[in-house]
Formats: C-alpha cells, structure tokens, sequence
C-alpha cells in the first residue's frame, strides 16, 4: 500500500480520535447551555437569541419555537502523488508505477435544529437538539 495513503488515513484516525475525546464534554455543555433556559420567559431566549426560524402551535395549546443553523464548507482538493515501486524477481528490477489520486473537493452540511416547547404562560418548558454539528 501506498506510504502517502498510509499516512493520510492515519492522520484522518488521529484527527478523529483527538475530536472523539472531547465529545462527551461538549456535549454535556451544550446540554447544560439549553437546561439553564428551563423555566425562563420565552421573550428573554428571543431577546438573546434572536426570532426563531419557525413557531409553531401544538394540540396541547403550547407553542414550537424552532432555531436552525445551517453551514456548508467544500472541503479542499488534494492530489496524492504518483506511487512508485520496485520488484526483483531473479536478476530483474521491474519498476512499478500507479497513478496519483486525487481527494477532496466534496461538500458537507453541517447542521443544528434546536426546538422549545413553550407552556401558555410563555415559559419554557421542554427542549430539545438535533443535528451533527450542535456541540
């Protein structure tokens, strides 16, 4: 297998790792972040945060009131280079050459959608996130 390969897919392991250690915490903060909005008027979350993206009214009488943030990023284009290797079969160096590749240039979509159920006296009582891209 090609060294340059070898070490892009130990560097993209090592970049997951690293990232994976840290996603219990983030996660726990952004859980905390959303808890301490419990119980608080709904015109204090809308001062801080901005109007949401949608409300919505719900068969229990209580509103739905939805943020979304949405981003996209085109990862770079990358090309590996060509690979080289060498054979000895008897008294014989046959040269081997594989073509270059090239990686990169996909698009991801990063998203959180954040929902609030808010009571009829205006006070928040229920969320909930979802989304890769919250923590």
């Amino acid at each position: 297998m090609n060294r340059y390969l070898i070490f892009v897919l130990l560097l993209i392991m090592f970049t997951f790792s690293c990232a994976g250690e840290n996603i219990a915490v983030r996660q726990e903060k952004h859980r905390a972040a959303l808890q301490s909005w419990m119980d608080h008027d709904v015109n204090d979350l809308i001062r801080s945060w901005g109007y949401p993206q949608q409300v919505n009214d719900m068969p229990n009488g209580n509103k739905l009131i939805t943020y979304q943030r949405i981003t996209q990023r085109t990862n770079p284009v990358m090309m590996l280079p060509q690979t080289t290797t060498y054979d000895v079969y008897g008294n014989t160096i046959y040269k081997n050459q594989g073509p270059g590749m090239m990686i990169g240039g996909d698009t991801e979509t990063f998203y959180c959608t954040i929902n609030f159920e808010i009571n009829q006296q205006g006070r928040i009582i229920f969320f909930k996130s979802e989304g890769n891209n919250c923590y």
